[in-house]
């Protein structure tokens, strides 16, 4: 029996005689012999009055369960399904690369992108040392975020360059590349598009570069980014997602200009629906009323646009 790549050798007596099967229910006649329940009920209510292994005359056609040998081959199936399992995973998973080969697949990135970004993610994943590694290697941020600055791309790759910025957010020490509007439209695409975890790293990558004032009033003016975020704090969206885009939310609306800005665009009204029903949920409260906040200590001390 074999799945895959991976062959299993049946014990003979694990087998039933009859069907040549695994057994199920063991059950042994007078005879000694042991048959799958189903099986030799099959050969007595055929008329027949022998042992099928042995061809001897039975003297009683009662069988008993065979507790022992129903055990020993509960025993070998669940090490079986183990071992399935783990191949499986072993098959599924990328094998972490070395830093020589992290250096072959970042000139390799233009041949076969999605491959290799994968791999260095999952190189970046592994270690803290792996990503200084990356952060010291010349050339390589600038080549994510050359991916970055492609929103054509596709998702999955572009899925797989934010999973390693949001791995290395700590290394990278210029994020003036992040806040390039093509960058910031790369990150409104995987909110709009991608999985649950990349919009989860997407949001985190956002609040990363939102450093200081001017970081923050350009991630705010990006079209299409402060609405994607409000987005995220719907009801059935993942609770992490949530309370991802809530931090971020609190970072990005902290700023005078921002504010402002928020009152005379009478955005308020639009970002009030989702902030109020986010307080029906099982998130702390004070998370919205910082972003509320944000804005109507503002509009009190301005005198400006009340919701």
């Amino acid at each position: 029996m074999g799945r895959d790549n991976l062959y299993i050798t049946v014990p003979s007596f694990f087998r039933c005689p009859i069907s040549l099967d695994v057994m199920k229910s063991p059950v042994s006649l007078c005879t000694g012999v042991t048959y799958d329940r189903a099986s030799i009920q099959r050969w007595l209510d055929s008329g027949n009055n022998t042992c099928p292994a042995t061809m001897q005359v039975l003297q009683s056609k009662e069988f008993v369960p065979n507790r022992n040998l129903q055990r020993l081959i509960q025993i070998w199936s669940d090490s079986v399904a183990r071992r399935q399992l783990d191949a499986e995973s072993a098959a599924n998973s990328v094998v972490v690369p070395s830093q020589n080969q992290v250096k072959v697949l970042v000139k390799q990135l233009d041949n076969n992108c999605f491959s290799s970004l994968t791999k260095i993610a999952c190189f970046a994943r592994e270690s803290e040392e792996n990503r200084e590694f990356l952060a010291r290697m010349d050339g390589f941020l600038n080549a994510v975020f050359d991916f970055m600055r492609n929103a054509e791309s596709d998702i999955k790759l572009i899925e797989q360059v934010v999973k390693i910025l949001d791995l290395m957010q700590s290394k990278i020490l210029d994020k003036k590349p992040l806040l390039e509007s093509n960058c910031l439209s790369t990150i409104l695409l995987v909110l709009r598009r991608g999985s649950s975890d990349s919009q989860i790293q997407s949001v985190r990558l956002l609040e990363s570069i939102a450093v200081d004032g001017e970081s923050k009033l350009k991630i705010f003016e990006k079209e299409g980014l402060l609405l994607e975020l409000v987005k995220s704090l719907s009801k059935e969206k993942d609770p992490r997602l949530i309370e991802a885009s809530l931090s971020c939310l609190i970072t990005i609306t902290m700023p005078k200009r921002v504010k402002i800005i928020l009152i005379q665009s009478r955005t308020i009204p639009e970002l009030k629906k989702p902030l109020i029903r986010t307080k029906h949920d099982r998130f702390d409260n004070r998370e919205v009323i910082k972003i509320a906040g944000n804005v109507v200590v503002l509009q009190r001390r301005e005198g400006g646009y009340k919701a």
